[in-house]
């Protein structure tokens, strides 16, 4: 069960502590996505996100939700020079508690803090103004 205060292990040795889920809650549904902090520097903010509880296909190991997070995993490796893409940060593995997941860079909370950060590319300007 995954629920506030779980610590995990990353493949880099990072131990990861879940704060709260990150977006709208839907009833009946456990979170995908949740804040964690690096244990050993509690301001070191990220987002980790896992699979959702596929429970249709609980007697095959590799789920249809299993199967899409794994290909998302694949994607987010093969893009991570990408700097449109949320950076790759860790990965959890399927034999910790929780895994598998994502340990992903966190956003700044608002695209003017973002903008304060550095100055954005004309390429990032025109595709926010899509």
């Amino acid at each position: 069960m995954v629920s506030p205060g779980l610590t995990c292990r990353g493949e880099k040795g990072t131990r990861y502590r879940l704060v709260r889920p990150l977006g709208t809650q839907i009833r009946g549904k456990k979170p995908t996505v949740w804040l964690v902090v690096d244990e050993s520097n509690n301001s070191a903010e990220y987002v980790v996100k896992r699979p959702p509880d596929d429970t249709s296909n609980v007697a095959e190991p590799s789920s249809d939700a299993l199967l899409a997070f794994k290909h998302e995993l694949e994607m987010q490796r093969l893009f991570e020079k990408d700097s449109m893409i949320r950076t790759l940060v860790d990965f959890i593995p399927e034999s910790e508690h929780g895994g598998p997941m994502m340990v992903l860079e966190a956003f700044t909370d608002s695209l003017w803090e973002a903008r304060n950060a550095r100055p954005f590319t004309a390429k990032e300007i025109k595709w926010i103004m899509k």
